[in-house]
């Protein structure tokens, strides 16, 4: 077996482990590409634009200062799991290190695993945004 095998059959068979992250960082693109919709949208940008000067700067401060708080808030929640899972898995690790993998093919396959994760919920979760959601908020606006 490969190291790429190896990374993704630690992906595929530990659902339990990889679940939260990979939840977590899904809630978090989709948050993040639900409010960028709301920041960004040209037809949503004029609405505010029609009423006072002064209260469509506001809001559009107020609304890229709430996508700085949801960006830092789903960064503290995605640190948190990750944490989670590298303690949840530390036995693993250190069944690994006594077979023989040094700390370097460690650090290399939990980076991996890590990234296949990562992308997957990134992928899914702009493929859940996109499906769900766009034609709702455009019949919103």
């Amino acid at each position: 077996m490969s190291f790429r095998q190896f990374v993704i059959n630690n992906v595929r068979r530990n659902p339990k482990v990889y679940g939260p992250y990979f939840f977590t960082s899904f809630f978090a693109v989709t948050m993040f590409f639900v409010y960028a919709l709301l920041v960004f949208h040209p037809e949503f940008q004029d609405n505010i634009d029609s009423s006072s000067t002064t209260m469509s700067y506001f809001a559009m401060i107020g609304f890229q200062i709430s996508q700085v708080i949801i960006v830092i808030f789903s960064a503290f929640a995605i640190f948190y799991a990750v944490s989670t899972f590298l303690k949840t898995r530390k036995a693993e690790f250190g069944l690994l290190l006594i077979q023989g993998i040094n700390k370097k093919q460690l650090v290399k396959l939990i980076f991996w695993e890590n990234m296949l994760a990562g992308l997957s919920a990134v992928f899914c979760g702009v493929i859940f945004w996109f499906y769900f959601f766009e034609g709702h908020f455009a019949d919103l606006l």
